[in-house]
């Protein structure tokens, strides 16, 4: 048998894409519409309210939130499709994250520090495996307390 579901993967990775934007969209909304933005040049306003974000311990924690549950559900996602060695499949479910990550470490014109890129890089495939565990938590019948 297989260890990787390509089906489960894909899904649980796009997955994983859109719901973080999705619930990130109303955040970045908020942040936005909070800042005095006026005066920013319209070329420079995401490195402005990334960098608001980066620089308020609240926010930063809320992004974090957010993306870590995005993940986690990615992980999920493809854990219950691939229907077999969830973990692994979960954790795969990271790799559009991942290759985000790298893209936005070489080529992005927006500054983000590189710790974080490399916690991310292994952050987020144990995230995703997590969603994957907690899938295959719910198979295993539970003893009776």
């Amino acid at each position: 048998m297989n260890k990787v579901s390509l089906k489960g993967v894909l899904i649980g990775s796009v997955t994983d894409i859109v719901a973080t934007n999705l619930v990130m969209l109303p955040f970045i909304i908020y942040v936005t519409t909070t800042q005095n933005l006026g005066s920013v040049p319209k070329d420079q306003i995401s490195s402005v309210v990334i960098g608001t974000i980066q620089g308020d311990p609240a926010l930063f924690s809320i992004q974090l939130l957010l993306g870590s549950l995005c993940s986690m559900l990615g992980g999920y996602v493809a854990a219950r499709i691939a229907k077999h060695h969830e973990v692994l499949n979960g954790a795969l479910a990271a790799f559009l994250c991942v290759g985000s990550g790298l893209y936005g470490l070489f080529f992005s014109s927006i500054s983000v520090p590189l710790w974080q890129h490399l916690i991310g890089f292994v952050v987020s495939p144990a995230l995703s495996g997590l969603g994957g565990y907690l899938r295959l938590k719910t198979l295993r019948p539970q003893p009776d307390a």
